[in-house]
């Protein structure tokens, strides 16, 4: 039957991702480490997949104790990241004698499935043809994630075992640890940390899985271990097949307790900006030499690029940032290395006083303030992510605008927005329609303000964290669009000179 019946909700928050992450083995910074998290195509900590699952199977365990049939094959997807501090619904969308369908949602929007298959009554072990291929080797207690390219994955082979106390699951998921055993639990944990420690490791992302589930061990497994120590939860992996077109891995895994398929994409890396150096011959040595600018949002992205050719043309930049103070600290290495200026400062837009040093005159003001536009749609317009664009881009700006211009006779604001103002579609909505409110409001800003003058540029998708997806969205590099925006709000200034 498809009766969608809810039997239960949750929040995950940050305590959770770290207990779940030490018991796990997985402490992948997506999931753990909110400043590596932003430069990833998310933009914030994403909750473990796998801590969903188990979410899920310990509600619909407590909620049918009734049944002895053991759970003889887990499949899931996972169709939408959850974030940390997400409200989450979980329902049965279906259900008989041997199977029972499992949905995880926000707002009614689908983020994770789960199918669960019970055993006829018959006792089973786990085993598809799995060809010792030399996959088990000592587990590698991997500390940080390895890091690495889609050609390396191939062939690859492993052994991971969650790290965490197997009392440890039975506290965290005490009715599915009844139903399974808790070595069972941990198994399917050290899914997780396959894909987010070894393979792919550091720059993944969990599709999903299929694994049977054994009612006893499995003695191939045991006898294939040749001299290594057994180990109840622990769990091999091979990859299986590399499809560099879609980025995406498929990995064989098999244990004492389970066996099956796991699947997983390569995300791509955090944009990395050209180096000031490099960036130098694009810009005349004095170019900028009489800019003194403070540039929100300099730690990374345009704004980074922005500082560098500040600084090569000849001018001085401070660059702020909110929690990547060690982005903003590398960028500011980059630029005094190649024999320039620049320093940081923080600053938080969202923070209603905000201070500013008195003695220092910024001629010019550069705002470019970063909030993850897109990351996951749930509905047409979303009303949150619209208000948070807004606090950044409107009332954000006028914040710092304020305090900038409080200590300056006269003030040049650049303020980048975005082609997708027209042009972007549905799926920005609500991007357009705060940078929309932000262009009226630094326009109406300057008006306000006799010593003020704002250039306003709407801008393509460059090469930034921004633009990061699974599927390349044809972003441009950064540099040539920067540099003409940077001389045409010098070309502003020179023009209220005169």
């Amino acid at each position: 039957m498809d009766n969608r019946e809810s039997i239960g909700s949750r929040t995950f928050d940050v305590t959770d991702q770290e207990q779940f992450a030490s018991m796990s083995g997985d402490v992948n910074p997506m999931h753990v480490d909110p400043v590596a998290a932003r430069r990833t195509m998310f933009g914030r900590p994403v909750v473990h997949g796998v801590h969903v699952v188990l979410w899920a199977l310990d509600v619909w365990c407590s909620e049918f104790q009734s049944s002895t049939l053991g759970i003889a094959k887990l499949t899931a997807d996972f169709v939408k990241p959850v974030f940390v501090d997400d409200v989450v619904a979980l329902s049965i969308v279906g259900t008989d004698d041997r199977t029972a369908r499992l949905r995880v949602t926000i707002d009614d929007v689908v983020v994770t499935t789960v199918r669960v298959e019970l055993h006829s009554g018959q006792a089973s072990t786990p085993g598809n043809g799995w060809d010792a291929l030399g996959a088990h080797r000592t587990p590698s207690g991997l500390r940080s994630p390895r890091d690495r390219d889609l050609d390396d994955l191939a062939g690859d082979t492993g052994t991971v075992i969650a790290p965490g106390p197997l009392d440890g699951w039975n506290e965290r998921f005490p009715a599915l640890a009844v139903r399974l055993g808790p070595d069972c639990v941990a198994a399917i944990a050290a899914l997780s940390t396959i894909v987010g420690m070894e393979c792919p490791g550091l720059h993944s992302l969990f599709g999903g899985f299929a694994v049977r589930l054994a009612s006893r061990p499995d003695p191939d497994w045991v006898s294939d271990a040749g001299e290594r120590e057994v180990h109840p939860s622990g769990v091999d992996y091979r990859v299986s097949q590399v499809n560099a077109k879609f980025s995406t891995v498929k990995l064989a895994v098999r244990g004492l307790v389970l066996d099956g398929e796991v699947r997983a994409f390569v995300r791509p890396r955090p944009t990395v900006q050209r180096a000031t150096g490099e960036l130098s011959t694009m810009v005349q040595p004095q170019e900028f030499c009489d800019v003194n600018a403070l540039i929100v949002g300099g730690s990374r992205g345009l704004g980074e690029v922005a500082a560098k050719l500040i600084a090569a043309g000849g001018g001085h930049s401070t660059l702020s940032w909110h929690r990547g103070r060690a982005e903003a600290e590398r960028v500011v290495a980059d630029i005094r290395a190649a024999g320039f200026a620049a320093e940081s400062t923080q600053l938080d837009v969202n923070d209603v006083d905000v201070e500013l040093h008195p003695d220092v005159p910024y001629t010019h003001l550069l705002y470019f303030a970063s909030p993850r536009i897109s990351a996951r749609r749930l509905r047409r317009f979303d009303r949150d992510l619209f208000d948070r664009l807004v606090d950044a881009y409107v009332d954000g700006f006028l914040r710092i605008a304020d305090a900038v211009i409080a200590h300056s006779t006269q003030l040049v604001v650049l303020y980048p927005s975005s082609i997708y103002v027209t042009d972007g579609g549905p799926d920005f909505l609500e991007y357009a329609a705060a940078k929309a409110a932000g262009e009226v409001a630094a326009e109406m800003w300057a008006a306000a303000h006799g010593g003020a003058v704002v250039h306003i540029e709407r801008l393509e998708a460059l090469a930034t964290d921004q633009t990061v997806a699974l599927i390349s969205v044809g972003a441009s590099d950064a540099a040539e669009p920067v540099v003409r925006m940077l001389r045409a709000m010098h070309g502003v200034a020179a023009g209220q000179q005169h």
